[in-house]
Parts: C-alpha cells; sequence; structure tokens
C-alpha cells in the first residue's frame, strides 16, 4: 500500500531523530528513492523542521529543535492510540465477561 504525504515527512523525521543522516541513509531507513527524499527534504527545510550541515565534502541532515517538538509530537500520539485500542479491545472483553457472568448466574438461578 502507497504510503501518504504525511507518513512519508513522519518516516523521514524519525529516521533523523538519533543522528544525523545523508541522503543514502535516510532513503536506506526509511525504503525510499533518493529523488523523492531530496523534495521531501526541500520541504521539511523550507519549514525548519530540518537542517543541513557539511561536514568533509558531505551534507547531512538534522533534526531541528522544531522537528524534535514534531516527532515528539508524533511518538506520543501513536503511544496514545496504541493505549486507546487496547482499552477498547479490555472493555470489550469485559462485557463478553460480564454476559457471560450473568448467563450463568441465570442458569445457577433456574437449577434451584
Amino acid at each position: 500500500m502507497r504510503r501518504s504525504k504525511l507518513r512519508l515527512y513522519e518516516d523521514i523525521l524519525c529516521s533523523l531523530y538519533n543522528r544525523a543522516k545523508t541522503i543514502d541513509e535516510i532513503a536506506y531507513s526509511t525504503n525510499m528513492d533518493c529523488v523523492a527524499i531530496r523534495s521531501k527534504l526541500e520541504f521539511l527545510l523550507k519549514n525548519r523542521l530540518v537542517e543541513e550541515k557539511n561536514y568533509k565534502k558531505i551534507t547531512l541532515y538534522t533534526l531541528t529543535s522544531r522537528g524534535l517538538a514534531i516527532h515528539k509530537t508524533i511518538t506520543i500520539t501513536k503511544q496514545l492510540k496504541k493505549l486507546q485500542t487496547n482499552i477498547q479491545k479490555m472493555d470489550k472483553a469485559l462485557q463478553t465477561i460480564h454476559v457471560f457472568s450473568g448467563q450463568e448466574l441465570e442458569k445457577h438461578n433456574q437449577k434451584k
């Protein structure tokens, strides 16, 4: 399935979270084409989420403080979504247990 633009930007930000990387490293870690990475990086640079650093004839990309804040927000949102899903599953299981317990109680009362 094809990833959305937002998901591609998110993948790039997550890739740059631990350290600065070259375009090739970003492309490898996000499983994207270098040409596509360049266009996405231009957008991220323009919006000051990523910055470019030149080091010994190599261009590295790293997160800015703004990019880091966005990455943390994305991570928290994902964790909350997982938590919400787990709570819904637990609630459904508890409802099933409650219905089952109610039916067992009725059968027990009918036997008396």
